[in-house]
């Protein structure tokens, strides 16, 4: 399944680990640890899809369980917070990175420079 599935620096293919995707969602351009190219992370579409899908899923099964098993509200309601906490842990296999342009690049080297120069200012 091509949805989920750890996304891969557009310009050399790096493997990003689950951590690394998790504390990246944060930002919209990042520089690639291998190749020191810069990429944007694209959330929204695989977010869309997913918890369309999660949702979808939530309510047949909660319709299932309801009727054919005649499972109290509270179990329904622990069965749903369980099925969507797992699934909030599939969330970093949804994002994609992409190229990006390099106007942009130049210009995220710049911000960063001058990142590191108030840094410095302040130390």
């Amino acid at each position: 399944m091509k949805l989920l599935k750890l996304p891969v620096c557009p310009h050399c293919q790096a493997v990003y680990r689950y951590d690394e995707v998790k504390n990246m969602c944060r930002y919209r351009n990042i520089e690639c640890r291998h190749c020191k190219k810069v990429f944007t992370i694209e959330t929204r579409k695989g977010k869309i899809l997913f918890f369309t899908a999660d949702i979808l899923l939530l309510v047949g099964l909660n319709l299932l369980l309801f009727h054919f098993a005649e499972l109290h509200p509270i179990g329904l309601l622990l069965v749903t917070l369980i099925f969507f906490g797992i699934s909030l842990l599939l969330v970093p296999f949804t994002v994609r990175f992409r190229v990006y342009d390099k106007y942009s690049e130049k210009q995220l080297r710049q911000h960063n420079e001058r990142k590191q120069e108030r840094h410095k200012a302040k130390s």
